[in-house]
């Protein structure tokens, strides 16, 4: 239509037909759109015109929206950017995952430990947050609870653009390490509601029974953001505990040179050891041949003696 020179195309539905998403799908989506369009429900009146004059208009509409969460509190749904009911089914599909997360925790076997590393702390700057304390030991498997607000009282008033949150580890005893990285998180859009339980037990052994510097920090230019952070101890039934991390690859750009840093690694397992496990934080944030980033599924394959591992992300 838009090299026929059209200005612009309004689409109507069938009779009896509800309004649907007018959206792209698969390589379409490669082609843009450079008139406006619209789609509006059936009206034998104006379907009737053979002729007349269509004026396309932006004016600004209601997208405030709250709802009642599975705690029974009231909840904003996020920014309603375009009249489509799939901002809601996002919403709900975070309420549906929190429910799941809350109840994860609540499993918990009740003597877990749990330490408060920040509460509701103030985080902005290249410096970022830091606690220093003494990581309890005995444990098989460490968790982090993170939950991320900001400073206000509203989902506007937080952060925009979702950016990389880094929590670093340097512990008395294994200074050869500082630096390492405990745990990754990106920071959501404009939303107070972040909230994650990762397991990160195979580090165990940087940490358990040491004192311990934790440092979280972002990009040194965002808006702030106020973390809650805890680390929970408990032992599964499992009868193993992580000993010896053997460093293997560090992250990197997302690109089309991605595959070509990595080289193999040769390592002999300590004597004693029962099991070994590859353990990999992946986040796909970067820029990448197909200008999507973090938005196209990836695969990320390990090769170990001869056998492949992949992870789907």
């Amino acid at each position: 239509m838009y090299q026929s020179g059209a200005l612009g195309m309004l689409l109507m539905t069938a009779p009896g037909e509800h309004l649907f998403d007018f959206n792209c799908i698969g390589s379409q989506c490669d082609t843009p759109i450079n008139i406006s369009v619209s789609i509006i429900p059936f009206e034998e009146m104006i379907a009737s015109f053979s002729t007349g004059t269509l004026t396309f208009i932006t004016e600004p509409s209601d997208n405030f929206f709250f709802a009642i969460d599975p705690f029974g509190q009231l909840a904003e749904t996020g920014w309603g950017l375009y009249p489509t009911f799939q901002f809601l089914v996002w919403q709900d599909q975070w309420f549906t995952f929190m429910t799941k997360l809350i109840q994860k925790i609540n499993d918990h076997p009740p003597d877990t430990v749990v330490v408060s590393v920040f509460e509701n702390a103030f985080l902005q700057g290249k410096d970022g947050i830091t606690k220093n304390l003494t990581i309890p030991n005995g444990y098989n498997r460490m968790e982090l609870d993170l939950s991320l607000s900001c400073p206000g009282t509203r989902d506007g008033d937080c952060a925009m653009w979702d950016r990389v949150l880094n929590l670093f580890v340097c512990c008395e005893g294994l200074e050869q390490q500082c630096g390492q990285e405990l745990g990754r998180w990106i920071t959501p859009f404009r939303r107070r509601i972040g909230r994650w339980l990762t397991d990160v037990s195979a580090l165990l052994p940087l940490v358990a029974g040491r004192f311990c510097s934790l440092n979280m920090k972002t990009d040194a230019w965002a808006m702030p953001w106020m973390p809650s952070l805890s680390v929970r101890f408990y032992n599964a039934p499992e009868d193993l505990f992580p000993v010896y991390i053997q460093p293997l690859f560090n992250g990197g750009t997302f690109d089309k040179s991605y595959n070509t840093k990595y080289q193999p690694i040769l390592f002999t397992v300590p004597s004693g050891i029962k099991k070994v496990i590859l353990a990999a934080t992946i986040t796909g944030h970067g820029s990448d041949d197909q200008q999507c980033a973090e938005f196209c599924p990836t695969t990320h394959v390990f090769m170990a003696n001869g056998a492949n591992y992949s992870f789907f992300q």
